[in-house]
Order: C-alpha cells, then structure tokens, then sequence
C-alpha cells in the first residue's frame, strides 16, 4: 500500500521501501546515473571518431563533407538541449528517462541503416542529441537530486564510469567494426541501449522525496520544520529559474568557462593526429593522447570531485581552464612521443577538475527544482563551443599561415593557433576568481574560505539579503 502523501514507486522501489530500516536508496539510483553515463557514449565524440573512416567509405563522402555534416548535427542537437531540460523538470526524470532510452536505440539503428548523407545527418543529429547532450543531463541530474553534501563524492562514480568507457569502448568498437562491419556495430550499440530499459523502469526513482527520504541519506527534521530549520539542515534550498539564473554574475561567469572550455578542448583533440603527423611522429601516437586522458581523468577525478565538497568552485574552475591552457601549450610545443603522453594526462586532469564544478556548481548555487532547464541552456553553450572549436582552430591556422614570418616561427600549421586559444585561457582563468558566494536557499559568510561548500545558519533577515553569487548585472 503506498503511504499518503507520497507518489507511487516502481516496483523494486516500492520493496526497498518496505524493507525494515529503509536504507538510503542514492547508492542503487548512483549506479544507475553511472550507467547513462556510459549510455552517452553512443553519442560522444570519441566513439563516433571510431566510424568516421567506414562511413565515409561506404557512403562515398569526403572528409570535409563529412566535417561539416557533424558540425551541423553537432549544432541542430544542441540548440535543442533547452527544450529537453524544460521536459525534465516538468515531466520527471523518469518519465523523460524511460522516453529517451527507445528514442536514442532507434537512433542507432537509423544511423546503421543509414543509405544515403540526408539520412546519416539525421541520425547523427539525434544521437548527438539524445546522447551526448539529454542523456548526459539526465545522469548529471539524477546525482544532483539525491546527493548534495556529498555530491563531489557521489559524481565521482559517474566521471570514473565515463573515463573508463574512454579506454574500453574504442578498442573493442573497433575490434566489432573489424568483425562484422561498423553499420552491424551500431546495431548492436542500439540493442544494448535498450536492454537498459526494463531495468530503469523497474529501479528508478527521481527524487529521494519520493521514497520519503532525503538527499545524501540524512535524517529529516521532526514533523512541520521551518523554512529556517530546513535551511540550516541543508535540506532546503530557494531554487532559481532560468530567467533569475540569466540576471547573476555568476551564470555567466560559469557559463564562458565552459564555452571556452567545449570550445579549446574539441579543438586540441581535433588537430592531435596532424600535430603527430608534423612532427614527423608515428601516426598511431595520436592514439596515446586519448588513453593518457582516459587513464588521468580516472586517477584524478576521486580525487578533484571531493575537492568540490570543500573548495570554492572558482578554484576548481580556475584550475581546470589552466590546466587546459597547459594542454594546448604541451601540444604545440611537442615534439617526443612522451609529451604526448603529459598532453594527454594534463587534458585528463582539465576534465575531470571540469567535471567537478559542473557537478555541483549550478545545483547549489541554483537549487534543484529548475536544474533541468538551466543546465540545458548551460549545455547548448557548451555544445555550441565543441561545435565551432574545430572550425575557429581551422581558420585561425589558415589566416596565420598566411603570414610567413608567423609561420616559420611557429615551427607549424597549428602551433600558433594552439598558443592563441591557450593565451585566451588565461584571463577566463582570473574571470572564474571572482565567482563569490554559495548555495541557493542558504546564506553564506563572505569571510568564509568555504562559503558555498557548507550551510550557515540564516540571519536575521534572510529574505532581503542575497549571496553574492546572486548579484544581479
């Protein structure tokens, strides 16, 4: 019998609530945002890399065509993040969750069956849709609602989940393309998408309301708290829409971080094999790179997402962003196989320090009830940024060699664009220092090293004050 008060579970839900003690329920609905994670691979550009070649053969296009095919779905299925994100909060996860499954396995089968550019466009389109961009919101989202203290903890699941995906899933793609042909392959990615469904059906839950528990496990206060006890517990929080997350300072200066970010990270993975190939190195080595990231980000993000429990997020985000800069700079200056290597691990590093502040930044600095939509407006930005970072490096490299003094000291094609992209870096990196303030819902001392990290008691009069990080434009 469902208890009042609280909307009916699914099944194996409805169990673990029966059980005597109800264990907190995070851990099982964490394994299963870990596996969307993995499920966003289908759609990531790492995988998808792994088809180029056998798809451009069997459907006779050429590269450029083929560049500018994934740029357009690359941009169409971003710009439709933010509609997904409304569905997400006014839907559920689960109902949007239990939507997009099906949606994104026919998406690999279309692309599989794929006989002419018109109809690869379309399903590429939806799997950059579907998968890099909603499926990666509803992972992000679904740690969000049920961890909060610890969610630089619990994301770290998630983010050591996709860094292994990096090392595994190429290699063994490529050994199932060798078998039996790449447009079988994505059949095959298509039916393990789907295989997925019954299970979310019967697991998942949106919230931890739902099962009358509260994020992170902890105990709710006694019946009828007030809004100031919630607040000073953490449990409560007075949560932003979009329209109020646009007038702060802090949207902003989270937003370009990242944009710069999508922007110079697509950018240095897109031009690692002709920088090996300028060099004079073994084209193979640009393999190197996408490894050492997959093996940095695994070894470094249990590390970086407890960090974002106890750092200001304009640490980490300054961080990341240098570490980026760093990157580009290895890059263009290498010319050893084992710098290749340090690009990789220093790339790994970027994403997971990344990673971090997006885990926990816009959940507690906005609250969770309009998290959908705002990280969908946040995530076609970061879209839209992978989507040009090839392009801009491609025109900054043009328009340079065209300028013979620049060319010959730069030593190649693009090593100046790389040192560009990198210098730009650095004052995003002292823009992400003035982030200030903390948590929606909760008042933070300006003094505090920690403020944001960790609730304070409200003052006196918390409805006429505001967090810095609330300051308007």
């Amino acid at each position: 019998m469902v208890k009042p008060g609280l909307p009916r579970l699914p099944r194996l839900a409805r169990s673990w609530r029966c059980r005597p003690g109800a264990p907190f329920y995070g851990p099982v609905m964490l394994g299963l945002a870990a596996a969307l994670v993995v499920g966003t691979c289908v759609g990531q550009s790492f995988l998808l890399g792994q088809f180029k070649e056998p798809m451009q053969a069997s459907l006779g296009i050429d590269g450029t065509r083929m560049a500018l095919l994934y740029f357009v779905a690359t941009l169409a299925g971003g710009l439709s993040l933010w509609p997904a994100g409304l569905a997400v909060d006014r839907l559920g996860l689960r109902r949007v969750c239990l939507l997009v499954l099906p949606a994104l396995a026919l998406s690999c089968w279309t692309t599989a069956l794929a006989p002419s550019v018109a109809v690869l466009l379309a399903g590429i389109l939806c799997l950059r849709m579907l998968g890099q961009g909603v499926m990666e919101l509803l992972s992000g989202n679904t740690v969000a609602m049920w961890y909060h203290r610890r969610l630089g903890i619990a994301s770290t699941v998630t983010s050591v989940a996709f860094a292994l995906s990096l090392l595994v899933l190429p290699p063994l793609v490529q050994a199932s393309i060798a078998a039996v042909g790449w447009r079988w392959t994505y059949g095959i990615c298509g039916g393990a998408i789907l295989a997925c469904w019954p299970i979310v059906w019967l697991a998942f839950v949106g919230r931890p309301e739902e099962m009358g528990q509260a994020p992170d496990g902890v105990r709710r206060p006694p019946a009828a708290p007030t809004a100031d006890a919630q607040r000073a517990a953490g449990l409560r929080g007075e949560s932003l829409n979009v329209r109020q997350a646009l007038r702060t300072r802090s949207f902003w200066i989270l937003t370009v971080a990242l944009a710069h970010y999508a922007l110079a990270l697509t950018a240095a993975v897109f031009c690692v094999n002709s920088v090996v190939k300028e060099r004079g190195l073994p084209e193979e080595q640009g393999a190197w790179v996408i490894s050492a990231l997959g093996g940095a980000m695994a070894a470094s993000y249990p590390v970086l997402g407890p960090l974002a429990d106890r750092l200001h997020a304009r640490w980490l985000q300054a961080f990341a962003t240098l570490a980026l800069c760093g990157a580009m700079i290895g890059l263009a200056a290498t010319s050893r196989p084992r710098h290749l290597v340090l690009v990789g691990a220093a790339l790994g590093v970027c994403i997971s320090a990344q990673a971090a502040v997006g885990a926990t930044a816009w959940v507690r600095r906005y609250g969770r009830d309009h998290l959908g939509s705002i990280r969908g407006v946040v995530q076609t930005t970061a879209v839209a940024g992978s989507s040009v970072g090839p392009l801009v490096l491609e025109a900054l490299a043009d328009g340079l060699a065209s300028v013979p003094s620049v060319h010959a000291a730069a030593g190649g094609r693009y090593t100046a664009a790389l040192w560009i992209l990198a210098g730009v870096g650095v004052p995003v990196a002292a823009m992400a220092m003035l982030l200030r303030g903390g948590e929606a819902g909760v008042q933070t001392d300006p003094q505090d090293p920690n403020a944001g990290s960790r609730p304070r008691a409200p003052r006196t009069r918390p409805d006429t004050e505001q967090a810095a990080d609330r300051r308007p434009l």
